[in-house]
């Protein structure tokens, strides 16, 4: 997804098809998981840091 400062966000998306009074809608969730991917290749990268060494 596009950020308004032209950067780009992870993103999980959730979608659910449900019918509301007769009317077939969608509801859909957004998350923003940007600083988790990133956290996430960090420790990746610490672990095989610490392999190396050992």
């Amino acid at each position: 997804m596009k950020q308004k400062d032209d950067g780009v966000a992870d993103c999980l998306v959730s979608v659910e098809r449900v019918e509301i009074n007769d009317e077939q809608c969608v509801i859909w969730a957004l998350q923003d998981v940007t600083e988790r991917r990133r956290g996430e290749a960090q420790l990746a990268e610490a672990i095989e840091i610490v392999m190396a060494d050992t």
